[in-house]
């Protein structure tokens, strides 16, 4: 089940807090699959989409692929495809070989590229919660190239200085509607998207976020249903349904 999208404009701190982190909390099934430990299998790879298709994709990342995760399993459906979603947080591994990360790390992306090509799996999503440096990520994409597999990563979801559960709260409660303030200004994406610009090949693509989150004037982080962001810098669940379309290109041919 997904959290309820339904966040009532109530009228005390005290009870928008608590209707704020019921909304927030509420079960999600991607949320089970935040794998705790080295020794991977096929089993910790949660299938989403439409689960009578073969799997077709991996969505590789930190916690920002299991926020991710509702709004990729709504475009898989609506597209009747499906695959899996590999988020791992413990230890800060990510979907790099850094070897400043430890030699279990390498074990477990090891492990996820021979399931990868055991699967067959024609198309690979990234995410991760720093920018994209392609010095970083040498390694990872020229096995995946060597794979023959189609390479997506999501631009980064803009951080921001505080909590956006207390940008609403002093916007729903308070009256104060403040834009809210990035935590690394516009160069830095614009750095991330000139390093991803460079790196974009015919098997290698950028997943635009869309709708666009910030303009250079405003931030996006506010719905007449309820909140897209569940902190300061992960997606909500009703804030990734909301920007499913980020995935349309997979499954529209864009590579194929």
């Amino acid at each position: 089940m997904y959290a309820s999208t339904q966040l009532p404009r109530i009228g005390n701190e005290v009870a928008f807090r608590q209707e704020f982190q019921a909304y927030v909390n509420a079960p999600s099934e991607h949320g089970l699959s935040m794998i705790a430990r080295m020794d991977i299998t096929e089993e910790d790879l949660h299938h989403i989409g439409d689960k009578a298709a073969i799997p077709s994709f991996v969505l590789w990342g930190d916690s920002h692929a299991n926020s991710w995760a509702p709004a990729l399993d709504a475009a898989a459906s609506k597209y009747k495809a499906s695959g899996y979603m590999f988020a791992y947080t413990q230890g800060l591994c990510s979907p790099t070989f850094d070897k400043r990360q430890g030699d279990g790390c390498t074990q477990l992306n090891d492990t996820l590229m021979s399931l990868i090509e055991q699967k067959q799996i024609k198309d690979v999503i990234i995410t991760h919660n720093d920018i994209f440096d392609m010095a970083n990520y040498a390694y990872t994409l020229d096995r995946l190239q060597s794979l023959s597999v189609n390479i997506w990563y999501i631009e980064s979801v803009p951080i921001f200085h505080e909590p956006v559960p207390m940008i609403l709260l002093r916007k729903h409660v308070f009256g104060v509607d403040s834009q809210p303030a990035l935590l690394a200004g516009a160069e830095y994406y614009k750095r991330e998207k000139a390093s991803l610009l460079a790196t974009q090949t015919d098997n290698f693509r950028i997943l635009k976020i869309v709708p666009t989150i910030c303009t250079e004037d405003t931030c996006n982080v506010d719905s007449e249903n309820g909140p897209l962001y569940a902190d300061r810098d992960h997606l909500s669940v009703l804030g990734a349904l909301f920007y499913q379309d980020t995935f349309k290109p997979i499954f529209e041919g864009v590579h194929k």
